[in-house]
This record gives structure tokens, sequence and C-alpha cells, in this order.
């Protein structure tokens, strides 16, 4: 129990801790997407009493949307699953078994695909607040889930068309060069999105 207690507070502490940097490192590429060219030490600047509850408050409530849209789409392949265990223990035909396992592998990449698709509604929550200063993050959520409405499978396959750069990370170690292109791509991407929103408006 004491462990339990111990690793659970380590890593909410550090949850806590690494979110303003992550938030900041959204700001600073989205900057730089924009042509604004900021210091790296910018990449810190939401580690204060004013901006890093704001910033804990939209990645966790971001975060709890994106598990709870994953739970929901992997729930038909989480019943397989179940299922599959419980066959096992009263007995099951070896046919029987490989279909069930086959089904509950096309369920689970299925539900992670659409899961992954779903949550680029909140795409755009991060910059919409950080352009605003007066939103709230359930605001910015909203009106990020709006702008999104249609364009989330179009974000979604622009996102895993980097697969392959990533995969490439596991065999010749690029990755300090392919997760800044990543970033600044979806920074690119989001500016995009935001410009083309305020056209339209």
């Amino acid at each position: 129990a004491t462990r339990i207690i111990f690793f659970t507070f380590l890593g909410l502490a550090s949850y806590i801790a690494l979110v303003p940097f992550r938030y900041g490192s959204d700001v600073w590429f989205y900057e730089n997407a924009k042509k604004t060219r900021l210091p790296l030490k910018q990449l810190f600047s939401f580690y204060s009493i004013k901006k890093s509850p704001s910033a804990l408050k939209l990645v966790t409530l971001v975060e709890l949307k994106k598990l709870l849209c994953t739970l929901i789409f992997l729930l038909p392949s989480l019943i397989i699953t179940g299922y599959i265990f419980y066959a096992l223990g009263e007995g099951v035909g070896t046919k029987m078994l490989l279909s069930l396992i086959a089904g509950d592998i096309l369920l689970l990449l299925t539900g992670v695909f659409f899961s992954f698709v779903f949550s680029q509604r909140y795409f755009l929550a991060a910059y919409i607040m950080y352009e605003n200063d007066n939103c709230k993050a359930g605001d910015a959520i909203k009106l990020s889930a709006q702008i999104m409405e249609n364009k989330c499978f179009e974000t979604a396959f622009f996102k895993l068309s980097f697969s392959g750069w990533f995969f490439l990370c596991l065999f010749i170690f690029p990755t300090l060069y392919v997760y800044p292109f990543y970033k600044m791509s979806n920074s690119l991407k989001a500016v995009s999105l935001l410009a083309n929103t305020e056209n339209n408006a």
C-alpha cells in the first residue's frame, strides 16, 4: 500500500511538473510556425503561478476526454477479450478460439484508429486558449471541437503520414530530428486550420 501511494504521488507530481513544459512547447512551435522567432527559454514560460493552472486544467481535460473516447471505442474489443478468457476456462474449440482472437484483434485495431480520429476534435484547444487570454479551458475545447467537426479524418491521416519517420526511430535513431519536425508540422497545420476559420467567419 505504501509503494502504491508513493508511486501514485510520484506519477502525479511528474505529470504536474511536465504539463507546463508540454503546453509551452506547443506554444513555442506554434509561434515559430507563424514565423515569430521565440527563444528557447519560452519553452518554460508557463512555469508560473498565473499560467500553470490554466495549462494544467486544459491538458488534463483534453487527456480525460481522449481517455473516455478511447474506452468507448475499445469497449467491444474489451468485451470480446473478457469472453475469450471466460471461454478458455470453460473449454472452447481451436477454430472458435482463433476466430475470436482474430475478431478481437480486428476490433482492437478499428477501435484504436477511430479513437485516434475522434480525438482530433481537441487538436486546436491549446492553440485557441493561447490566442485568447480570457478563454477558459472548457470553452477552448468546445470551440476546437466545432472547428474540427469535419476535419478529424484529414488531420488524423496527416499525423499518421509521419508513422514511417517514427518507425525509422527504432532503427537509425533520428528522434532528435523527427520529433521537432513532427511538432512543427502539426503547428503549421494548426495555423492553417485557424486561419481558414477566421477567413470563413
